[in-house]
C-alpha cells in the first residue's frame, strides 16, 4: 500500500515533470541564443530532478518520512493544488506573448518546486546512495534563475523582486528542513529524523549485505550535574559529548540525540568487534572530554544482519541495544556491553 509520503513524493514528482515541459517549451520558442541556452539548462536540471523522483519511488526510501510531516493531509492538498496549477502554466507555455511573460510563468514555476515538502525529502535522502539529492546543485539552480531575472530587470523592476523572493523562501525551506530533523541544541540528528534515516540505511545494508550496528548511549550522574550546576551546565555537557560522538565516527554514519542525555548511533557495514572498538573509544573520550562535568557514559552496542522487515529489525536492534545500556547504567556505569540474548531481555 502507498502510504502518504509516498503519494506526496509522487506529487513532486509530477510537478517537476511539468516544470521540465514548461522549460523545454521556452527553449525551443525563445530566439534569443543566451535565454535558448537557458532555458535548455533549466529543462535539463527540472529532467535530472525528475529522476530523483523515479529512482527514490523505485527504492521505496520515502517509506517513514511522514513522521517529519506536521500535517500529511494537508501537505497532500497543497501539493494537489500546486501539480493542478503546473498543469495549467504547461500549457500556458505554448502561447507567451513576451519575454516578461516567460519569466513570470517561469517564476510561478519556480515558486511551486519551493514547497517545504521538496527540501525535507532533498535534505534527509543523501544518506541513502542508491538515490543521489538534487540538494546541493539546488542552491546554483535558484542562484542562477535570479542572476537571469535580474539581467533583464529592465523589462520590469518586479522581476529582481521575484528572483530575490525565491532565494528567500529556498533558504527558509532549507532551515525548516534541518530543524525538522536535528536537534537545536547538539546539532545532531533528533529522534525523529533517526527514525526516518535508519530504514534507509538498513535497506541499503540489506542490498550490500553489510551487518549493522546500534549503540546507545546514556550520560551517567547527568541529573546530579543539573542540580548542583544548573541546566546550562548540563547543556554544555550535552554539546560536548555530542561533539565526542561525531568526531568518533564516520560522516557517512548516523548519530542523533534520542532524548533527554540519551544518544544513538547507528554504523553501517561494521563488524562486531569493530563497534565494540567504537563504543569504547567514545566512552574514553566523554569520560575524558566531560570530567569537569563529572560525566560518563554507560553504553550497549548490538550487531546483526537486517533480515525480514527492515524496519520492525531497527525497532528491534534499538531495543536490544537499550537493554545492553542499562545493564551498564544499573550496574557499574561508565563501561561497554554487547547485547548477549543468552543474559539479557528486551
Amino acid at each position: 500500500m502507498t502510504d502518504k509520503a509516498e503519494q506526496i513524493a509522487a506529487l513532486c514528482r509530477e510537478i517537476d515533470e511539468c516544470a521540465y515541459q514548461v522549460y523545454a517549451t521556452l527553449s525551443s520558442v525563445s530566439h534569443d541564443l543566451a535565454l535558448k541556452d537557458f532555458w535548455n539548462r533549466m529543462s535539463c536540471e527540472e529532467c535530472r530532478h525528475v529522476n530523483f523522483w523515479k529512482s527514490l519511488e523505485a527504492s521505496h526510501v520515502s517509506r517513514g518520512m511522514i513522521h517529519l510531516l506536521s500535517d500529511a493531509d494537508h501537505t497532500l492538498r497543497e501539493l494537489t493544488i500546486a501539480r493542478d496549477h503546473a498543469l495549467q502554466l504547461t500549457d500556458q507555455s505554448k502561447d507567451i506573448p513576451d519575454l516578461k511573460g516567460a519569466f513570470v510563468l517561469a517564476y510561478q514555476m519556480e515558486f511551486y518546486l519551493l514547497h517545504p515538502a521538496y527540501e525535507l525529502f532533498f535534505h534527509l535522502v543523501p544518506h541513502s546512495s542508491e538515490v543521489t539529492s538534487p540538494e546541493s546543485e539546488y542552491d546554483a539552480h535558484i542562484a542562477g534563475f535570479t542572476e537571469m531575472l535580474q539581467k533583464h530587470e529592465d523589462l520590469s523592476p518586479e522581476l529582481r523582486l521575484l528572483g530575490d523572493t525565491l532565494q528567500q523562501l529556498w533558504e527558509q525551506n532549507r532551515k525548516l528542513a534541518v530543524q525538522s530533523s536535528h536537534d537545536q541544541l547538539t546539532g545532531l540528528h533528533n529522534r525523529r529524523g533517526f527514525e526516518v534515516i535508519a530504514p534507509q540505511i538498513a535497506h541499503l545494508a540489506v542490498r550490500n549485505k553489510q551487518l549493522i550496528s546500534i549503540i546507545m548511549l546514556d550520560l551517567d550522574n547527568f541529573k546530579r550535574l543539573n542540580d548542583n550546576k544548573g541546566h546550562d551546565a548540563g547543556d554544555l555537557a550535552l554539546k560536548r559529548a555530542a561533539s565526542v560522538i561525531k568526531h568518533s565516527v564516520r560522516a557517512s554514519d548516523l548519530t542523533a540525540r534520542y532524548g533527554g542525555e540519551e544518544f544513538v548511533i547507528l554504523l553501517a557495514n561494521v563488524e562486531t568487534s569493530t563497534a565494540g572498538d567504537i563504543s569504547e573509544k567514545i566512552r574514553c573520550a566523554i569520560e575524558e572530554r566531560c570530567k569537569d562535568y563529572g560525566i560518563t557514559a554507560s553504553i550497549g552496542f548490538v550487531t546483526g544482519k537486517v533480515t525480514g522487515k527492515v524496519e520492525d529489525f531497527c525497532s528491534s536492534m534499538m531495543k536490544k541495544a537499550d537493554t545492553a545500556m542499562y545493564s551498564v547504567k544499573k550496574s557499574i556505569k561508565n563501561s561497554v556491553a554487547e547485547y548477549d540474548p543468552k543474559t539479557m531481555a528486551c
